[in-house]
């Protein structure tokens, strides 16, 4: 029963500050803000994050590298496993 009350406080206290944040915000340089944004019990799935290492350290590496570096390094990465 706690939990539920726990509950219902947070979801009248992130619909409060979620209403003042979309009421403040500059909507040329941001987003709505989403009661996902305030809510600390919520679980929001990302679909931005990467899962897997590798994935992600390739990604990276095709931000921040050069090609001839990235072939480099995939070799290194290929004699490793």
């Amino acid at each position: 029963m706690s939990e539920a009350v726990v509950e219902l406080q947070w979801n009248q206290t992130s619909l409060i500050a979620c209403i003042l944040a979309n009421a403040n915000r500059d909507p040329k340089k941001s987003s709505p803000f989403t009661l996902s944004d305030f809510h600390p019990l919520l679980e929001v799935k990302r679909s931005d994050v990467i899962e897997d290492s590798k994935a992600g350290f390739k990604q990276m590496k095709k931000l921040f590298c050069k090609k001839a570096k990235v072939e480099k390094t995939e070799k290194l990465i290929s004699v490793k496993e």
